[in-house]
């Protein structure tokens, strides 16, 4: 990895990192392993900067347990809706509440450290915290236990990946994804003033979850980046560069990407 950096910094390319943690720690940023992600991510800076390049931009992944999220993702619709009870809830208790302003003041300084430094900090967040960018609020992101706006990241990209929407929505609402994107992207450019946006969009390939639905044609791709190059941001990220490159013709969705 240490030579790849160096050959991508001789090239010109800037380089961010993608910290994450081991599975049984949460894998993912969130409420409950904030100190431990905070010290990752020094971690990983500090093995970067042994390839003496610099690091444009460090990705904060921000989403609940894999716990939490398959069963919001694989239940019916009432026992998602019974489940975010629960965590709603859980979060407005002493205890919760207590956990949420210690994980935000982690998350804080952590965004605060890296500005100093000149780096990027990029938030991704999970669909449902725009609903608390729209409206200046935290209760969906306390909910979840991902602290997005608070922080003050550098950079917000929110997850809107209209092929795993398909099988999120309500039977007869499938169709809705490429709604959501835009409203997404509509949301983001009045928003604009707080935040740099970058949209991330997809899928291309499986993820941590193992059973994500991806793309089934290129076209698909080009549709989702229309949206949301109409919208006038320009700044996108696709998941995955593996699902690509598994492709039969991976160029052709590259430049469905940035043509």
């Amino acid at each position: 990895m240490l030579r790849a950096f160096q050959k991508l910094h001789a090239m010109q390319v800037p380089i961010g990192i993608w910290p994450l943690l081991d599975d049984e720690d949460g894998y993912w940023a969130s409420v409950t392993n904030a100190q431990k992600f905070a010290n990752r991510v020094w971690e990983a800076l500090v093995y970067a900067k042994s390839a003496d390049v610099p690091i444009a931009t460090v990705a904060i992944d921000l989403e609940p347990s894999e716990t939490l999220k398959r069963r919001l993702m694989r239940g019916t619709m009432s026992a998602r809706y019974t489940q975010l009870r629960k965590c709603d809830r859980a979060a407005r208790t002493a205890r919760g509440e207590r956990e949420y302003r210690e994980a935000v003041a982690c998350y804080s300084a952590l965004s605060e450290s890296l500005r100093g430094d000149g780096i990027e900090s990029l938030a991704i967040a999970i669909p449902p915290v725009l609903l608390d960018v729209a409206c200046k609020s935290v209760r969906w992101q306390k909910m979840f236990g991902v602290p997005v706006t608070e922080p003050r990241w550098a950079t917000l990209s929110p997850m809107v990946y209209t092929s795993m929407l398909r099988s999120l929505l309500p039977r007869g609402l499938t169709g809705l994804g490429p709604v959501l994107l835009k409203k997404v992207c509509a949301t983001m450019s009045r928003v604009n003033s707080d935040y740099s946006t970058c949209v991330s969009i997809g899928v291309v390939g499986k993820g941590e979850m193992k059973d994500e639905v991806c793309y089934s044609d290129i076209s698909e791709l080009a549709r989702d980046v229309a949206t949301v190059k109409n919208a006038g941001i320009g700044d996108l990220a696709l998941f995955s560069l593996e699902g690509v490159l598994d492709r039969r013709y991976p160029e052709a969705w590259l430049e469905a990407l940035v043509g």
